[in-house]
């Protein structure tokens, strides 16, 4: 009877082990699933991080580009609203240090030296006018001055394709002077259809342009000139 026993009792604990195998082997099969599951979900999370990281880079470089896009806006709002840049501006010739150059090109050698001539602020005046005229071929077109008066002293002018605040109208007056002192030197030259003696006052005048009291007289006759148009 106890061999018996013993042997039942084998049979039992040897029941068991296969049993309990059984089962840690399921259990290690559940495992290697979970763990295989695991690294699947890993690896999506992992692409989803990257996908993230890319959306945000793409954001963020959306969102530099916008931040440009309004920074550039607003140096233009400022541009135009400091420098006054007007859409409609085709009209208007620039005064700037190269205009006699294309008022020698424009009137030509014989009109600018008859009304050097003058030897007065209409030697001026008169070039302006005709040189700034909207339509040379009509005598009452209107003159597209690229300076205005702007209250009782101070003046704008057209340069660089923005209209110019000029307070008292310094800048403007030796802007005016240099480019017609340059335009008058390149034509009064002998024997250049100017006699000697027309030469010498040609240039007394010329000379003139550089003194003080006749920049102020002159700003005098340019406003009156201006407020005909204006």
């Amino acid at each position: 009877m106890n061999n018996t026993y013993k042997s039942f009792t084998t049979n039992n604990n040897s029941n068991d082990i296969k049993r309990l195998i059984t089962m840690i082997n399921k259990m290690n099969g559940k495992i290697d699933v979970i763990s295989d599951n695991l690294l699947d979900l890993q690896e999506e999370v992992e692409k989803i991080n990257k996908k993230i990281n890319r959306n945000d880079n793409n954001l963020n470089d959306k969102m530099e580009e916008i931040q440009n896009n309004i920074e550039n806006i607003n140096k233009d709002f400022n541009k135009i609203k400091d420098g006054k840049i007007f859409i409609n501006n085709s009209n208007y010739k620039e005064l700037n240090d190269k205009t006699y150059q294309d008022i020698i090109k424009s009137l030509g050698q014989d009109y600018i030296l008859k009304k050097l001539s003058l030897r007065n602020y209409q030697s001026i005046l008169a070039i302006m006018e005709r040189y700034f005229k909207s339509d040379n071929s009509t005598e009452n077109a209107k003159v597209n001055y690229p300076v205005k008066c702007k209250g009782k002293v101070d003046f704008e002018y057209y340069t660089d394709g923005k209209w110019i605040d000029d307070k008292y109208g310094t800048n403007v007056i030796d802007l005016i002077f240099k480019n017609f002192q340059e335009l008058f030197l390149n034509v009064n030259l002998f024997p250049n259809n100017v006699q000697l003696n027309t030469m010498i006052e040609n240039q007394q005048f010329i000379n003139k342009l550089n003194h003080p009291n006749y920049k102020k007289e002159f700003k005098k006759k340019l406003r009156n000139e201006l407020l005909k148009y204006n």
